[in-house]
């Protein structure tokens, strides 16, 4: 496998991002209102929303659950690897699985009820998370940094090469034919995946924010990144040169975050769910919020629902469905 290091001439160090500290937002304010109606057993390292389904990773278990009816989400089926699912991204009929040393698995779970791997690949290290852009994935891999691998024959993958990056690997997403990363405590990477050969970013932006997830809404041309308890939002208008825009602290310190157009839905630590407009990047501020029950760790939207895990690594875990009142 072809190993690169990150090249000085691609680092564009920024100066520190304006760090702006979030006043508490109502829960009915700009007319958004969420009321629990379910709810989803624990434990849980990941989740994800796609369509009507929540997919929730466990352990070395992905479950699939039907969100038809939120109040009453439906069990549909697992899938049990043979080592621990450290994240995941599902699109359509397919999940990318990051199974720590057994590498990328390709899940199909068009059948919610029997999902079955259709491939896999093995990287050097542990891989912990994945992005697909075309027929080409990114893996986060613990040991290697970002992984680069050819899904032409998904039964089949082919490594492509792998980019070693300054800290620690930690997310990747894809937006059209860019994928992004970011690693700990360095910052954010792009790869422009209609290039030829190994992984070799087109830009690298210096944060110091450490982080460690990062999350794409198309619509609104926004990347968002969280570390540090703090969300890190990038202009992506243009998609190949991200612009670093002003961070923002929330109440409770972000842990994760789901975007919904120019919306950030924020996993708040022991404030809950904070729901912060992005519209005025430059003016960030919280527009609705709802107080879980235990400390909020991750957060899945959908249409008109929202999931929010909660529990700490000693409470009790479970994920609360919550719909959204018109």
């Amino acid at each position: 496998m072809t190993r690169r290091r990150r090249p000085s001439a691609v680092l564009a160090p920024l100066s520190a991002a304006l760090m702006m500290v979030a006043g508490g937002g109502a829960a009915t304010a700009q007319g958004l209102k969420f009321e629990a109606v379910g709810s989803l057993p624990g434990p849980y390292e990941a989740m994800r929303v796609d369509g009507t389904r929540a997919y929730v990773g466990a352990g070395r278990t992905l479950t699939i659950y039907d969100l038809s009816t939120p109040a009453t989400p439906k069990r549909l089926g697992s899938y049990t690897f043979a080592e621990q699912v450290w994240s995941f991204r599902v699109a359509g009929p397919t999940a990318w699985v990051g199974v720590n040393f057994s590498g990328l698995a390709i899940l199909d779970v068009s059948n919610g009820a029997a999902p079955v791997v259709r491939g896999s690949f093995k990287t050097p290290g542990q891989a912990k998370a994945a992005a697909v852009a075309g027929t080409k994935a990114l893996v986060v891999d613990h040991m290697e940094g970002l992984v680069m691998v050819d899904l032409a024959n998904a039964t089949k993958p082919v490594g492509l090469g792998s980019f070693f990056v300054e800290g620690y690997a930690r997310d990747v997403v894809a937006s059209g034919k860019y994928v992004y990363g970011v690693d700990s405590p360095t910052g954010l990477y792009v790869f422009d995946f209609s290039k030829s050969g190994p992984p070799e970013p087109v830009l690298s932006l210096q944060t110091g924010n450490n982080l460690r997830s990062v999350e794409v809404s198309e619509s609104a041309h926004l990347l968002v990144a969280v570390g540090g308890g703090t969300l890190q939002p990038y202009d992506i208008a243009n998609p190949a040169a991200p612009v670093q825009l002003p961070g923002y602290r929330t109440p409770g310190g972000a842990q994760r975050v789901a975007l919904r157009g120019a919306l950030a839905y924020v996993a708040d630590g022991r404030e809950g769910l904070q729901v912060v407009d992005l519209a005025t990047p430059a003016a960030p501020r919280v527009v609705a919020s709802f107080k879980t029950d235990r400390m909020a760790r991750d957060v899945a939207v959908g249409d008109g629902i929202v999931l929010v895990a909660q529990g700490g690594p000693k409470e009790k875990q479970d994920v609360v469905v919550l719909r959204q009142i018109p």
